[in-house]
């Protein structure tokens, strides 16, 4: 009997050695891991902060430069002015194009939104900062009814870029079968 008590005797000692080895253990790993937590805690806002700050304000009146602009042979503008506003995410594009006025809205927070029902389908569109380019992805996709729903039938992709000393606006735009540049100057 002596014996099985020693053997009991035994076991929670060890059990409880273990405990405390484990208990060390946990407390040695989250002493290591307690830095490598604040280092990649700041390193991921540092992130955050820089994608802020290399956000340009494409706000201004804008013409566009013919003569520098690379256009499709099918595109027949005369001319055009843009008066981009911004708040927060959202970026508005106010277009007088050959006297005719029309609006556009982006929120560039890289969230798809539908703009549009067509006949056999609907547009949707994503706005992102992609370091200091915006990027305006425009789709369309199959609406179910055609069988394919949700496949995507074309995209065009415009990329806003502000030169280093803001005087001008680039806008390539792809999609189709052609890319054609927009230079435009600030006013």
């Amino acid at each position: 009997m002596a014996q099985a008590e020693a053997y009991a005797t035994q076991r929670r000692t060890s059990r409880y050695q273990n405990r405390a080895a484990m208990l060390q253990s946990r407390h040695v790993n989250a002493v290591y891991r307690l830095p490598l937590t604040l280092a990649l805690g700041a390193a991921l806002a540092s992130i955050a902060l820089a994608q802020t700050a290399t956000t340009p304000d494409l706000s201004g009146t804008w013409k566009l430069n013919l003569a520098k602009s690379k256009l499709d042979k099918h595109n027949t503008v005369d001319s055009e002015n843009i008066t981009i506003t911004s708040k927060d995410s959202t970026i508005e594009f106010h277009y007088t194009t050959d006297g005719k006025e029309s609006t556009n809205r982006h929120v560039a927070d890289g969230k798809e939104r539908r703009l549009a029902d067509v006949k056999v389908g609907y547009v949707v569109e994503k706005a992102t900062w992609k370091k200091s380019v915006l990027v305006i992805e425009t789709s369309g996709r199959a609406d179910a009814s055609t069988g394919v729903g949700g496949s995507q039938l074309w995209v065009t992709t415009d990329r806003w870029t502000l030169s280093a000393d803001g005087l001008s606006l680039k806008l390539d735009s792809e999609g189709f079968d052609n890319h054609q540049r927009f230079i435009y100057e600030k006013q």
